[in-house]
């Protein structure tokens, strides 16, 4: 795991995949929005939304249930690396 974390540090979804290794199912990580990140507290709250492709367009639900919306928490590497992706995300907005 770590000679893959390593070979794509710097990669433009290094976050997206670490999100995605800690537990995030996909339509977690697309659906995520900073507002879902605490960097105070270290946690993500996971589950509020997702996103998904449906026939080509696409569809924002909110979770199904309350045991859909979690809170997990953030490792130090997610953590600086979500706060040095923030002016990133801003310009790809």
């Amino acid at each position: 795991m770590k000679a893959f974390l390593t070979g794509i540090t710097g990669e433009r979804l290094y976050a997206a995949c670490l999100l995605s290794l800690m537990g995030l199912r996909p339509a977690e990580v697309c659906g995520l929005r900073w507002s879902d990140v605490d960097f105070e507290a270290g946690t993500i709250a996971a589950g509020d939304n997702t996103r998904a492709l449906v026939d080509g367009e696409i569809e924002e639900k909110e979770a199904k249930s309350a045991a859909g919306k979690r809170g997990l928490p953030m490792p130090a590497t997610a953590t600086r690396r979500s706060r040095r992706s923030t002016p990133c995300r801003r310009r790809n907005a």
